[in-house]
């Protein structure tokens, strides 16, 4: 079967998914699978590789997928270019094999992928899929090419690009790169996929890769860098040699790194930047190398001017153990080396970021040294800092996770002293503390890149240390001892004890100074406290602790009020103060007001409860304590039967909700509920039961709940009216019950006409009102089938 690549990118044949139908297996195969090159012709050619799939690892279920890996093959193919796959049965006669066509849709599916040679022409497995086809094959290899010893393959004498000897490379082997200046397609964007050595031939100051990358969003098709991948899955890829420019891109502006264990040595990093293209204003990840999942190491390396907000000089995330040894940082425009750890979803891995950094030189950044991150519970890092010199970087040198590390296993924080680097030369001084024989260089090893090459500075007192690092330049002090860590040796501070070197000028150091920032040569004490008089607040009276609750600058063993609050309240429990004591001590209230008289002032009452049940008072509303329901009166058990807020113990409607609790006639019943609620009925009787009191009910004795009085004479309709009722529906008086009685209580409803000559022969319904149903009774009375509505009189 033959493979086209019909995608841009190259494709690398590493394994291959082969679906066998083991319904159709018999005797005990050998599954054998090859892979060949193409003649350009459309044939198999050279053989790549092969595997064997032996009987004994066959799935045995009905449909299940092999997949055999080539291991040896380092063949890439691009756009446009062909392979082959070939498969054989391995046994004797009758063991066989089926193998199935994926029919899963998809331009990239198998069989629009691949195709088979039938009579002299290529057939897409798409295009005859289901049609009934006995295959054989036959395989025409051409001169097989074995994989030879490994050799050196030379840039540009023999390939014209890197890339094109990295492809043409096998494992193992040597691309050495001449002197020069190598820029364009074939020298960035590089793809590394087997073990290689690649190398210049003279080392990196005489061979440059210029990555010739645009920057800025608008440019993102002109993003380049160096090396864009390295097969993660292998180790021996070494780098050696190379000076690194003019890179950009998304991550890594010079060399990405997914994985492995490559190792980049004898190297210079130099304007090397990253860009992003979803926050075009923030420079991303890794200005000189970004590494993710890697093992990397990266020894004696120049990193010098490159740019990211997150490791300028390197980016380091992701599971691994990365090694940088040997290497001097200069000037690059963020955080030097940046170190994210490993997460996995929001929580960090068990598998965390192991970061080795020793013998470097980190320094002059525009950010941090070296930034770790320590989100707690979600990234996993550490960083094991050896024999490092970290100084002059903008926002600091030993700080954040490395804080601690500054004095320990050998590290320092000192001037390297460089040659030049105006010149780009970064050896430095031969008294430099980076160099191995300094006495301010513990670990007696070269720290940094470059050997000592020079001898410019001054060291006036001859005790190998230069004046810049020294911290008694006039005075030989080998051991740079400095009590009070204060920049000034011993052996040359007046105060070696007191890092503020005698601040108040008195001629005493603060170590036996008794008014330390106070200016007292005489150093008086009359109260023997060991506090100078000058700065005593107690002169008198022994107290050297000098505590003053209250900051008054009156110490409290001779203040006459401690007042804290300065409320004019004593604080309690001061013997001294004559002075009341204050209520609030920690919050001036003058008036020392207390609502529900507990001995806490209001402003610092916790809960301020006039009854004493436990609930604060409406006006005191309190996080400590819920509302009380009835303030004035103990209610422990909060019981609100109408759930109106009130206390049933308070509430003048116990099982009516009222807010407001209005009572306008006074008579501890509110207007809610109170069946008189103008006229005062402490009793609240009544003898019909129509919800209106004796008091204020204008039938007394008749049940009339809607108390109408149609002729307004205080006597209402249903005990007054009745007697002159003869017949029901006569609204005009009449003496008959006929049609024009309907029109008078029209117009009497909706037109503003007179009402019943009598009220009770208006009312048809007898329900004390005249309303739409009595309307409807007469209708029906007169026009209907319902007489029964109209209700005959007494």
């Amino acid at each position: 079967m033959r493979f086209t690549v019909d995608s841009e990118d190259f494709y690398y044949p590493a394994s291959a998914a082969i679906l066998l139908y083991s319904t159709f297996m018999s005797g005990t195969p050998n599954l054998k699978v090859y892979l060949w090159d193409d003649n350009e012709s459309g044939l198999p050619c050279n053989k790549l590789d092969s595997a064997i799939i032996y009987f004994a690892d066959l799935p045995t279920e009905p449909l299940a997928y092999v997949f055999p890996e080539f291991q040896n093959s380092r063949r890439v193919f691009f756009q446009g270019e062909s392979f082959h796959i070939s498969v054989a049965v391995d046994g004797i006669d009758g063991d066989t094999l089926s193998i199935v066509s994926d029919n899963a849709d998809g331009i990239h599916t198998g069989e629009r992928r691949s195709s088979f040679y039938v009579d002299d022409t290529w057939w897409n497995f798409e295009d005859s899929w289901g049609a009934d086809y006995i295959f054989f094959m036959d395989v025409n290899q051409c001169n097989s090419i074995e994989n030879p010893n490994p050799h050196t393959i030379h840039v540009p004498s023999e390939y014209e690009t890197l890339q094109e000897a990295i492809f043409a490379s096998f494992e193992n082997d040597t691309v050495e790169v001449s002197d020069g200046i190598f820029t364009g397609d074939g020298f960035r964007d590089l793809t590394i996929l087997w073990p290689i050595v690649i190398k210049s031939a003279n080392g990196a100051e005489y061979t440059t890769i210029n990555i010739d990358s645009e920057v800025g969003l608008e440019n993102y098709e002109n993003w380049h860098n160096a090396i864009n991948y390295i097969a993660a899955f292998n180790s021996g890829i070494e780098i050696d040699g190379f000076t690194f420019i003019n890179g950009h891109t998304e991550r890594g502006g010079a060399l990405r790194i997914i994985g492995g264990a490559p190792v980049i040595k004898n190297c210079i990093f130099k304007n090397n930047s990253v860009g992003t293209l979803y926050m075009p204003t923030m420079v991303r990840f890794g200005g000189g190398i970004y590494s993710s999942h890697s093992s990397m190491i990266v020894e004696n390396c120049l990193f010098v001017n490159n740019t990211a907000a997150l490791g300028a000089g390197i980016f380091i995330e992701g599971d691994g153990y990365p090694i940088i040894n040997k290497c001097t940082f200069f000037g690059n425009d963020g955080t030097a080396i940046n170190v994210s750890g490993t997460s996995y979803g929001n929580k960090a891995r068990l598998d965390p970021t192991m970061v080795t950094i020793s013998n470097c030189i980190i320094s002059y950044s525009t950010h941090k040294a070296i930034f770790v991150n320590e989100l707690a519970g979600y990234y996993s890092a550490d960083v094991d800092l050896q024999c490092t010199n970290i100084y002059g970087n903008q926002n600091g040198d030993y700080v954040g996770y490395i804080e601690s590390l500054l004095n320990d296993m050998g590290n320092i924080n000192l001037n390297p002293l460089f040659c030049d680097t105006a010149n780009f030369d970064f050896s430095i001084d031969s008294l430099s503390p980076c160099a191995p024989n300094s006495v301010q260089n513990s670990c007696g090893v070269l720290i940094g890149l470059y050997s000592p090459s020079c001898q410019q500075c001054i060291d006036a007192d001859n005790d190998l240390i230069c004046n810049e690092n020294d911290n008694c330049p006039n005075v030989a002090n080998v051991d740079q001892i400095d009590s009070d860590n204060d920049g000034i040796g011993d052996v040359c501070d007046n105060c070696p004890n007191d890092p503020e070197n005698d601040i108040d000028g008195d001629g005493f150091c603060a170590d036996i100074d008794n008014c330390i920032t106070t200016y007292n040569p005489s150093q008086s004490d009359i109260d023997s406290d060991n506090v100078g008089d000058v700065c005593d607040n107690c002169v008198d009276t022994y107290n050297p602790n000098q505590t003053d609750q209250d900051d008054d600058g009156i110490g409290d063993e001779c203040d006459s009020c401690t007042d804290t609050d300065n409320d004019g309240w004593g604080d309690p429990g001061f013997t001294n103060n004559t002075c009341p004591d204050d209520n609030c001590p920690l919050l001036a209230n003058p008036s020392q007001t207390d609502t529900d008289n507990d001995g806490i002032g209001d402003e610092c009452d916790p809960c301020t409860d006039s009854d004493g049940d436990g609930f604060y008072d409406a006006d005191f509303p309190s996080p400590f304590c819920e509302r009380d329901n009835c303030p004035e009166l103990y209610n422990p058990d909060q019981l609100d039967a109408d759930l109106d807020g009130i206390g049933d113990i308070c509430d003048n409607c116990i099982n009516t909700p009222n807010v407001s609790q209005d009572d306008t006639d006074g008579d501890s019943f509110g207007d809610a509920c109170d069946n008189c609620p103008i006229v005062v009925n402490v009793l609240q009787e009544d003898i019909d039961f129509d919800l209106v009191g004796d008091s204020c009910d204008n039938c007394v004795d008749t049940y009339n709940p809607s108390q109408s009085d149609f002729d307004n004479d205080g006597v209402g309709d249903a005990c007054s009216s009745s007697d002159c009722c003869e017949i029901r529906g006569d609204f005009n008086g009449s003496g008959d019950f006929t049609i024009s009685d309907l029109t008078n209580l029209v117009n009497y409803m909706f037109n503003s006409g007179d009402g019943p000559v009598c009220f009770a022969e208006g009312d048809v319904t007898a329900d004390e009102q005249i309303t739409i149903q009595d309307l409807t009774c007469m209708v029906d009375y007169l026009f209907g089938d319902a007489p029964e509505c109209v209700i005959p009189c007494p």
